[in-house]
């Protein structure tokens, strides 16, 4: 059987993971006032990590069932720090020796489906390879500086169940073994920050996911064979207290198939929005999840899931936020239940941004009061309600960086009849 390893030389993989680490190692020795380099010692380092992580690969692999049933039968990770939107990673970065670390338990119906097509094209349920799951996820971040941050999150399975299968419509995998309890697969999450709204009317970061294949045991629908690859763009923009977010990646992994479900390379987009009070910490947001195959895309329809996630989240105190919310899937396939529920709570440490709004201390005019980063004036700190001064609030008005009038719903004047007088006074 031939073993699998991302780490093949001049692969697009391996040069990129090479790149970043390069890139990485570089900045650092810059921090530390260090000049010069040493290649030997950088060519050693790399050796070493590619044969430890392709070795560690091949033995994986060695180790497996010769039943192709390892794949992660659920996708939902939540965010990494305490700005994000459900499972949508934020968009900003934590500030410098700033620490997220959150606990969250979930439980999902039927998240993975074995479904076919018969020959009028309709779609018919076929088995559940494993109905109940509950879990927990441990997720954490940690900012470096300025611009790049690393997030880390693990599943854990607290206990999985499913109906009895029969041979006769799934063939040997009605007599594989389903693992009541087991480890996900540790995905690392660097994010690096490319674009900020209040210089370039956007906040965008890129974020080289790398997933480990630490799931135990294997063969129970708990994570990957081998390691995987998962870059993702990921922008926003905001409104006022309203924040829309897209996300856009493409997933590497090694292919596996059975009972006619195809898993290969994939991508993956997220599309959400939120809402955040004005008279209370709590902020409501909707997130739509989608992962469309990359090959034989039209085969099965259960190789393009889709889901769509609700929920809110509460700071109960100066460090601690609360999550509750639940999600369905709208495109039956793996990875999307029929119906999901999660809670949990993060705990932060911010020693310079007391509100939170990605303005330190020493520059923030209003420490009570979060900056709204709407690209007006956000370096302040201070919200601004109304950013053209026209007494018209920016939720209610259509020109909010010109002055205006109310009746005009914030917008100047017209002169309808180009006579150089604006209408009031024409």
């Amino acid at each position: 059987e031939t073993e699998f390893c991302l780490f093949k030389p001049l692969s697009p993989i391996f040069l990129i993971l090479l790149g970043l680490g390069m890139a990485m190692l570089r900045v650092r020795r810059r921090k530390l006032g260090l000049s010069g380099g040493n290649p030997r010692g950088l060519t050693l380092l790399t050796v070493f990590c590619v044969v430890s992580v392709c070795v560690f690969q091949a033995d994986s692999a060695r180790a497996q069932s010769t039943d192709d049933l390892t794949i992660p039968s659920d996708s939902f990770r939540p965010a990494t720090d305490i700005r994000g939107l459900l499972n949508i990673e934020s968009t900003t970065i934590t500030e410098k020796d700033g620490i997220d670390a959150g606990l969250f338990l979930g439980y999902s119906n039927n998240p993975l489906v074995l479904s076919f097509r018969d020959v009028e094209d309709a779609v018919l349920w076929k088995a559940s390879l494993v109905g109940h799951r509950v879990g927990a996820y441990l997720v954490g971040s940690y900012g470096v500086n300025e611009w790049f941050q690393v997030g880390v999150d693990l599943p854990v399975v607290l206990v999985q169940t499913r109906d009895e299968l029969k041979e006769e419509q799934v063939g040997g995998i009605a007599t594989s073994a389903l693992a009541v309890a087991g480890l996900g697969d540790l995905r690392v999450r660097p994010k690096f920050q490319v674009a900020k709204e209040a210089e370039k009317g956007l906040n965008v970061v890129v974020i080289p996911n790398l997933t480990l294949p630490t799931s135990a045991p294997k063969g129970s629908y708990l994570g990957e064979k081998n390691l995987t690859f998962a870059p993702e763009v990921i922008a926003s923009k905001s409104f006022a207290q309203w924040q829309a977010v897209s996300a856009l990646g493409v997933r590497f992994r090694e292919p596996s198939s059975f009972g006619g479900l195809k898993v290969s390379h994939e991508m993956t987009v997220q599309l959400g929005g939120s809402y955040r009070l004005e008279t209370h910490p709590v902020e409501v947001g909707v997130a739509l999840n989608s992962t469309l195959a990359l090959t034989e895309f039209v085969a099965n329809i259960n190789q393009n899931p889709v889901e769509v996630l609700a929920g809110a989240h509460y700071e109960l105190l100066d460090n601690v936020q609360v999550h509750a919310g639940a999600g369905m899937g709208l495109v039956a396939g793996y990875g999307a239940p029929d119906v999901r529920f999660f809670a949990g709570a993060r705990y932060f440490i911010r020693n310079s941004d007391k509100d939170k709004d990605g303005v330190r201390n020493e520059d923030d005019q209003c420490l009570l009061e979060p900056e709204d980063q709407d690209g007006f004036e956000d370096a302040d700190g201070c919200p601004d309600v109304d950013n053209d001064k026209d007494e018209v609030l920016d939720v209610d008005d259509k020109c909010p960086l010109e002055p205006g009038l109310a009746e005009y719903e914030g917008c100047p004047p017209p002169d309808t009849d180009g006579d150089g007088l604006i209408d009031p006074e024409d």
